[in-house]
């Protein structure tokens, strides 16, 4: 499974992705690697699936996701334009908003 944090900035979308990795870790899903440029956050785990944060720009054309969570900020535009025909690998697929604002 694919998934991507979709971050209207870097630190709410760094917050989700540990929130994510917490609920795999109760499950008994540890990191197995992790992207060691800052630039081009990613996270593998041991059962395969693999997590990264992206900016909604123009960049991030190209991305592919079973899984998409959208920071909440992120204009309806750019979600409908890039997120949601990203959001396209099968067998699934799911959009989910987070409350990108952090304390």
């Amino acid at each position: 499974m694919k998934g991507i944090v979709w971050a209207y900035d870097r630190k709410s979308g760094i917050e989700k992705l540990r929130e994510i990795l917490l609920e795999y870790r109760t499950i008994g899903i540890d990191i197995q690697d992790f992207s060691r440029d800052p630039s081009r956050p990613w996270v593998s785990l041991q059962n395969s699936d693999v997590w990264e944060i992206v900016s909604p720009s123009e960049t991030a054309r190209g991305k592919r996701a079973n899984v998409s969570y959208v920071d909440g900020r992120i204009p309806k535009q750019v979600v409908n334009s890039i997120i949601r025909p990203a959001t396209l690998l099968r067998p699934y697929q799911a959009i989910t908003y987070y409350s990108g604002y952090t304390k």
